[in-house]
């Protein structure tokens, strides 16, 4: 069994299969529903997709995956389409310019899983133009990608676009969240994430230009590793 990758079940509907250690590689979402079931994010590493057969052939996940929505286009999200190539993919249509996307997504939209619904949510993002976030209301769990994550000046200072990082911090305030999920690690600590959003809102807010520099001495990017729990 390859340990580089893992399984983790939140909820009766909701999994991981956690990043691959061995690279830069985003973790793939699963939510199960009685009607149809769908992945959020590819990943980008074969035992990911080893262990998500794995988990399907010893019925710990439902057989009817169909659907994957993408978050955003960077290659460590989206590799491993060329091997789920029987899915719908749903994405937006920046991200159609990297791969294939079936159904493209350029509004809020609701999809009926049976069971469970999952509600699509374009999300501005200084990260990746065209990104996506997924909303679970019944759970109130929110996959965010990797939207914040911040332009990357130098080890001392991130840039982030105003108008962008402000509608991207209200949308993600405008959904009531007590767990939020990222591209690569499994859990954020959501107390720390919404001071997070609160500090970001307030620099833009305040910021006379549109290009806003955050400085290591205004909120140290190593904070960032206390999010995950």
């Amino acid at each position: 069994m390859d340990n580089s990758v893992k399984f983790i079940r939140i909820n009766p509907h909701i999994s991981l299969i956690t990043s691959d250690l061995n690279f830069i590689c985003a973790q793939i979402g699963i939510i199960q529903g009685k009607k149809e079931s769908l992945l959020i994010d590819a990943g980008a590493s074969c035992a990911q997709i080893n262990l998500l057969k794995e988990k399907i052939e010893s019925k710990e996940l439902n057989n009817n995956i169909s659907k994957c929505i993408i978050t955003h286009f960077h290659p460590d999200h989206i590799k491993n389409l060329e091997i789920l190539n029987n899915l719908e993919v749903i994405g937006s249509k920046n991200t159609s310019r990297y791969t294939r996307v079936d159904t493209l997504i350029n509004k809020n939209a609701t999809l009926d899983l049976g069971d469970i619904s999952v509600e699509i949510i374009p999300l501005p993002s200084i990260h990746a133009k065209g990104s996506l976030c997924i909303y679970i209301p019944v759970y109130k769990i929110m996959f965010i990608g990797d939207s914040l994550c911040l332009r990357g000046e130098n080890d001392n200072k991130r840039v982030t676009n105003k108008d962008i990082t402000i509608n991207m911090v209200n949308i993600l305030k405008s959904h009531p969240t007590d767990l939020y999920i990222d591209g690569h690690k499994p859990f954020l600590n959501t107390s720390k994430v919404n001071e997070y959003l609160d500090f970001l809102l307030d620099k833009c807010k305040k910021s006379p230009s549109f290009n806003v520099e955050i400085s290591k001495e205004e909120y140290d990017e190593d904070n960032l590793l206390d999010f995950f729990m």
